[in-house]
Order: structure tokens, then sequence, then C-alpha cells
């Protein structure tokens, strides 16, 4: 809009009315001295410009072009902003209709929430959210996990990652829950969209009936669950020497003709610890890790999508190596030699898996690290294992653990409190070995897992028979559909393949791999 400089007006009266009815527009005041252009908002957000107006310059016609650029930068400007409102408002419609648990955070404190997180924590209102912080949701010990989980995906957002925790209602009830944190806008603020999913009891409908499954007494579910062999009798514990022993492997591994490694065993076993066992075969690094990927079943799947890759993990130790170190802790434990070897080998295990993520920027793929019951159940294998996750921080949320399935009640107790302590450090939990019986589904039930590994033995029984492979169809559609994914174990025939996938399963396993 051009007016001249001496035409009485009032320039307030002006600008309120361009701003209310062409908000997009410039105010051009047309002067006779010669003055360069300048751009001023002195009324509300209208633009106003003076401009000596002399048609012979060429500074003239570039300042006529340098407002009409403006004009044209303001009014998509207006277009892209309005667009972004309409967007915003399709947003949080569909936050307030979900039944997704979400609210908008900002640092600790909530801008805003729909009713089924309210509903979630026992609130009444908006408002009284507000007063109440983020932490207060969640487990003190788990703030800085928490934390943690906010700063990464500040920096790197990634869709697909996921924080469990443990979270209170404002009743102080406590439950597992799957977080995510997506960073967003909320009315012109910079802020996380918080997802909480809860992770609750896995029900079983009535169409899984368990007269529709093979007993599974007698049936091979489980590396884990072997018959214990015929120990030695119990020998006492030689005294330990004050200082550190020496590494066992520089005398236990030499080649035959330094002398009779028999001989040397015997002379050095007095002085072997566990731990020194531990820390002798770490640093030989003769312990390789291997894995066994999982193979998607996805009917749909187009592509292969890295950041859902599952990845099994073995330890592969030479036979002369492992053979030595058994006997030297079968004498120095006796009774409980079987468990304390495994408890050895899942430590060794789970060292060099910790080395290997502490080495790495990012790690994109999902470990699946298989632990023997005797780990599960022994209170310094945990008390052991607690520091080196803390370590590694939120890359451990990359890490699942395998336990047991087919477990006494003792052993159940156990697995839930293992359980309970590796989720607080981001970890999962599958289920191994699993087949339909009362003690897995409770046990199901109450450590709600994130995967479950089928049992090879017992899906093979129900291989042909019609009746039980539905039943074996419609468990593993309850799984899916509670967010628990299900293992299928490979070696069928093609019907049976077809079944896994038709019902939903998640994965199968595959070749054998390298990782680190």
């Amino acid at each position: 809009m051009f007016i001249s400089d001496d035409v009485p007006f009032s320039l307030e009266s002006l600008s309120d009315l361009v701003w209310q009815y062409a908000s997009d527009s410039i105010i051009v005041i047309l002067t006779k001295k010669t003055q360069s252009l300048s751009l001023k908002t002195p009324y509300d957000n209208t633009q106003i410009s003076k401009l000596h107006f002399d048609k012979d310059k060429k500074e003239t016609i570039l300042q006529l072009q340098f407002l009409l650029q403006t004009a044209f930068i303001k009014s998509d400007f207006r277009k892209c902003k309005t667009l972004l409102g309409i967007s915003e408002k399709r947003c949080q419609w569909l936050v307030d209709s979900s039944r997704e648990a979400i609210a908008f955070i900002s640092r600790d404190l909530h801008l805003y929430a729909n009713r089924t997180y309210l509903n979630l924590f026992h609130l009444d209102s908006v408002q009284e959210l507000r007063s109440i912080a983020v932490r207060d949701f969640i487990l003190e010990d788990e703030h800085r996990l928490f934390d943690g989980f906010q700063n990464s995906q500040l920096r790197n957002a990634d869709l697909n990652h996921s924080l469990v925790l443990t979270m209170k209602k404002k009743n102080g009830a406590t439950f597992r829950a799957n977080t995510y944190l997506i960073p967003t806008v909320y009315k012109s603020k910079k802020c996380f969209q918080l997802w909480v999913r809860v992770m609750g009891d896995v029900e079983t409908s009535d169409e899984v009936n368990l007269s529709d499954f093979p007993e599974t007494k007698g049936v091979k579910v489980s590396q884990n669950q072997k018959k214990p062999k015929q120990e030695k009798p119990k020998q006492e514990k030689p005294k330990q020497e004050s200082k550190e022993p020496p590494n066992p492997f520089e005398v236990l591994l030499k080649d035959k003709t330094e002398g009779s490694a028999e001989d040397m065993n015997t002379k050095q076993k007095k002085t072997y610890t566990p731990a020194s066992l531990l820390k002798g075969i770490i640093n030989r690094e003769e312990a390789v890790i291997k894995t066994t990927s999982l193979k998607r079943l996805k009917k749909n799947e187009l592509k292969f999508d890295k950041f859902d890759t599952h990845y099994l993990l073995s330890l592969k130790v030479p036979i002369a190596q492992k053979k030595g170190v058994d006997d030297i802790l079968q004498d120095l434990s006796g009774a409980r030699s079987q468990e304390v070897c495994s408890i050895f080998w899942d430590k060794v295990k789970l060292t060099r898996l910790l080395q290997i993520l502490l080495k790495k920027r990012n790690v994109e793929p999902n470990l699946i690290v298989r632990l023997n019951g005797a780990s599960v159940a022994d209170e310094q294998f945990l008390a052991w294992l607690i520091p080196g996750l803390r370590r590694i921080g939120v890359k451990s949320s990359h890490i699942t653990f395998l336990v047991p399935s087919q477990v006494s009640e003792r052993q159940a107790k156990s697995t839930i409190v293992f359980a309970n302590k590796v989720r607080a450090y981001n970890c999962q939990i599958a289920l191994e070995g699993f087949v339909v019986s009362k003690e897995s589904i409770q046990l199901l039930k109450r450590i709600h897992p994130e995967m479950v590994s089928l049992s090879l033995p017992w899906t093979r029984q129900i291989q042909g028979n019609e009746r039980k492979e539905i039943g074996l169809s419609s468990l593993i559609r309850q799984l899916e559909t509670k967010d628990i994914k299900v293992i299928a174990p490979c070696g069928f025939s093609r019907d049976m393949k077809k079944l896994f996938v038709l019902s939903g399963a998640s994965f199968c396993h595959e070749s054998s791999t390298k990782y680190g």
C-alpha cells in the first residue's frame, strides 16, 4: 500500500486496518527526501517502509523489487503457518481420541495429556497434571535412565527405540510400561511427545485349551533342564592365598612339549578361584561370541528392517580349554559343580558382550542372550551383572535375556526377581522352551516377557494333529496381540511353517553369523 507523506492521516489507525484486513501487506510511505529504504514494525505486526521514488534511479527499482519479494515471502510464510496450524489441530484431535496414553512434556513438566493418560495415572484434569512432575510417575532408581533416554532421543531421534520403566500412579500403585519419546512442538514450544504402553498380565481365552496340547512331561524343552550328572564327592576347599593367583591359562593350555597338562593342573588347582579363571580366559581372548540371526516371518514384509534385526548369542570356546576349566571348577565346588560351571560360562559370555558394547558407538541389532537356570536363580550372579549393565547405559535396551520357562515354583520366584532387576536397566526378557502348561502360563502372566521361544520337541508333537495345530495358532495370535513376539522353531514341513506365518509369529531361527 503506497501513501504520500504530505497527506494528513493517522498512521496508527491505518496500521490497525491493514493488520485486520490485509495482514500480509506492507505500508510504503513515499517521501521527497532522499534516504535509504527501511522496514519497521512500530504498530502491532504491520510493516511500514519509507521510500524516495525516482524513476530515473536504479536504486528505486531495486528497492521496489525488494519490497515485492518481501510481500511474497510474507504471504508464503502466512500460508505455511496456516497449514502448520491445521496440522497441529489434526494432531491434537488424534491425541485426544487415541486409546494410547499420550502426554506432551518439556523438561520435567507436563504441558498436556489426553484422557487415557489421565485415567492411567488416576488424575482428574490437565490442571492437576501440570502440578505433578514427570519424575513423580517414575521410580527414583530409574530417573537417570529416563534422563539418558531423553538426551539420546534429542540428539538422534529413533522412533523404534523404546524404554521400559517402572511407573507409579497417583495412588502409589506401580506397573511396568514401555515408553516412547518423540521430539515435537506443542503451542510453539519444543517438547517431547511421551507415549506410555502398559505391560499388563497376559490373559488366555477359552480358545486355548490345555487338553488340546501334548503332555509336557518327559519332553526335552531346553538345554537348561537336562538331568544333572553324578557329581564327585565334595572335597574340602583348599586355603586361598592372600594375593591374586597367576593366570591359569599360561600353564593349563601350554603345548605338551612343555610338560604334562594334567601334572600342571594338579600343581595349580589349589591356587585357582572362579574369579581368577574368569579373568584368565578373558585375557586370552579365546572365547568368541557367535550369533544366530532370527528370520522375520511377516507375510507382507517387503524389505529388511535393520532396526528389527535380532541375533541369538552363543559362546564358542576351544574344547580343551573348556574341559580344563570345568575340571578345576568341579574340584572347587563339589556337589554344585554343574551349577557353578553354567554360571561361569554365562559370565564369560556376558563379559565378552559388554566389552563389545562398550566399544561400539551405536548398537542397531537386538541381542538375545541365553542364560542357564542356575544363573537366573543365583543372587551373586545378579549382583555381578548389574554394574556391567549400568556401565553400558542406554545400550542395555538392545539386550534381551532368554531364560528357561519350565521351572519350579522356587525358580519361578527367582526368575521374577531377575526380570524386575534387569528391566530396571532397560533390558528385556524372553522365555525359552515355552510349552502350554499351567506353570508356564502362570510364569508368563507374572513377568509378561517381550518374547517367547517355542519348544522344538513340544511343537514337533503337535505337527500333523489338526486340533492341536489350531490351538497353537490361537496361542500365537494371543501372544502377538499382547505385544509378545513369538519365535518359532525351524525344521518343519512347508505346511507347518505356513501355520507360523499365518498365525502371526514374528521370527524363526536362521543361519549362524558372527557379531563383534
